[in-house]
């Protein structure tokens, strides 16, 4: 449980932050912008600086925590996977596809939050408009209408990239590009450079019940081959 010395810590940094944000977004409005997507943001007027600077947080904070959490739960099931993960090191060109198939059977952010903006019938039941609906994104990756075996981890899975684990529509990802290169170079080379990498005690999930990743995962990285060149 945190204390009351982490909270002001936590607090602390916050408002710091707030203040480099505040200076940098004064930065980009005096000097035009560069080509970030904080300076596209910039353009729409209709946007307060808190807003502003909202988005900013938003998007630092989805673009580090989430990946981390991905990647590390990626490594603990190929680990406990080891003849799919050696299909991919025999073959790398599957790597692709067994990232999709790790953010469907393992989806960070487990849930998301919409405002019903009219009234509508779902299976039967009555959302009114203006009720707050949470959208469970993991058990959407495991719906067996779409997914055979969803409970099964499988890396040649055909419809892998079908989960909606970036969310869907105007409220994408962003980073979802990013975040699928980062993935596939990084557990390739991790695997090649330490083809007997493994578990070296019990992982540990965090506290969350919105993002879900390993807040403890020690491994053993056994011998390493040469590094490979992409």
């Amino acid at each position: 449980v945190p204390s009351w010395k982490d909270f002001r810590t936590a607090l602390t940094a916050l408002r710091e932050f707030e203040g480099y944000l505040d200076a940098h977004i004064e930065r980009l409005r005096r000097g035009g912008g560069d080509n970030s997507i904080l300076s596209a943001v910039l353009q729409d007027r209709d946007l307060t600086d808190l807003e502003v600077r909202m988005f900013a947080g938003l998007l630092l904070g989805a673009g580090f925590i989430t990946t981390t959490y991905a990647f590390g739960s990626a490594v603990a099931t190929l680990v406990d996977h080891p003849d799919q993960l050696a299909r991919l090191q025999a073959h790398p060109e599957g790597w692709p596809n067994a990232v999709e198939e790790t953010l469907r059977y393992h989806a960070v952010v487990q849930l998301a939050a919409r405002l019903a903006t009219q009234m509508l019938q779902i299976d039967g039941h009555t959302v009114r408009e203006g009720s707050t609906v949470f959208l469970m994104i993991a058990g959407a990756n495991r719906d067996p209408a779409l997914f055979e075996r969803p409970d099964e981890f499988d890396t040649t899975r055909a419809n892998a990239r079908d989960h909606i684990s970036f969310g869907t529509g105007i409220h994408a990802c962003l980073g979802a590009p990013l975040a699928r290169m980062e993935l596939n170079i990084g557990l390739r080379a991790l695997f090649e450079r330490f083809p007997r990498l493994g578990l070296a005690g019990e992982p540990i999930l965090n506290d969350s019940t919105l993002l879900h990743g390993f807040k403890h995962l020690p491994v053993s990285l056994g011998p390493a081959r040469a590094p490979l060149s992409f």
